[in-house]
């Protein structure tokens, strides 16, 4: 049996390496909040690496490209989508909108920050968010 398989294997590797690439670039269309921002460098070292030509569709807010992405999800209007926080994820979530994706970057990313057991929306990045604010300013105008 091991022999049928490796031979299939084989097979099946030569066939796949036979099969015509596509020429053009697959168009990638990828949902954005308002103030996404890459660099053109980025983007065109992805483009290459992956045959593709990406086009960023910017919907507003990050409530606003959820809402849209929502109400869109019989007919996407994009491939990707970029951006939903912690804040709105269970929103997503609960919609549906995301398809599963075990990418094996998740091993080199820390249990806390995987939302998500399905691995529909893996976590890109976090940051803190601080309040800074004058306690002698309160102080002076006797304010809690």
């Amino acid at each position: 049996m091991k022999k049928l398989t490796l031979f299939l294997s084989s097979f099946l590797f030569l066939l796949s390496s036979c099969a015509p690439q596509p020429a053009a670039p697959q168009p990638l269309t990828v949902m954005t909040h308002d103030s996404f921002s890459v660099s053109e460098e980025v983007v065109a070292a992805f483009e290459t690496a992956n045959n593709a030509k990406v086009t960023f569709l910017q919907s507003g807010d990050a409530g606003a490209v959820l809402n849209k992405a929502i109400l869109t999800k019989d007919a996407p209007l994009a491939d990707v989508l970029f951006g939903v926080d912690n804040t709105f994820l269970s929103r997503a979530l609960e919609a549906d909108i995301f398809e599963p994706y075990a990418s094996p970057a998740l091993a080199d990313i820390p249990a806390a920050f995987q939302l998500d057991a399905s691995n529909r929306a893996l976590p890109v990045d976090y940051g803190d968010v601080c309040i800074n604010y004058d306690k002698a300013y309160f102080a002076d105008n006797a304010l809690a």
